[in-house]
């Protein structure tokens, strides 16, 4: 099949405010309100590369900041492979398609918490826990 390219989504800013952690560790970041004002959260927005004949999928944001795809990938080699945040190493696929179908699959996962410390008084609900 032809190079399948991953559409990037236009994810509103990262903003400071952690508000949980993944059940792999990873910050979650509550995001600037979108276009229409509604509220989302953030902990990895991955990139999708290939090198040395293998695929990953690789988080782009550290620390509350989101690096480029070209930063993830320097942050990947520096790290070989291992994202440094949760000590997970990449998992290699034989494909960039295997890759993309893998983060696809991933993504609605992401905003499920271990940890959840938002706690708006003013909107309880507003991120629907």
């Amino acid at each position: 099949m032809a190079n399948k390219k991953r559409k990037r989504n236009k994810f509103p800013a990262l903003t400071y405010r952690i508000v949980g952690k993944t059940s792999e560790g990873r910050d979650i970041y509550e995001n600037e309100l979108d276009e229409e004002g509604r509220p989302s959260v953030s902990s990895e927005r991955s990139t999708t590369f290939c090198m040395d004949g293998k695929c990953y999928n690789y988080p782009t944001i550290f620390g509350g900041v989101e690096h480029t795809p070209d930063e993830a990938v320097e942050i990947f080699k520096k790290n070989k492979g291992v994202d440094p945040e949760t000590g997970i190493k990449a998992q290699k696929f034989a494909s960039e398609e295997e890759a993309l179908e893998a983060a696809e699959k991933r993504s609605p996962g992401l905003g499920n918490m271990k940890e959840r410390n938002f706690k708006d008084p003013l909107f309880p609900d507003r991120f629907g826990f």
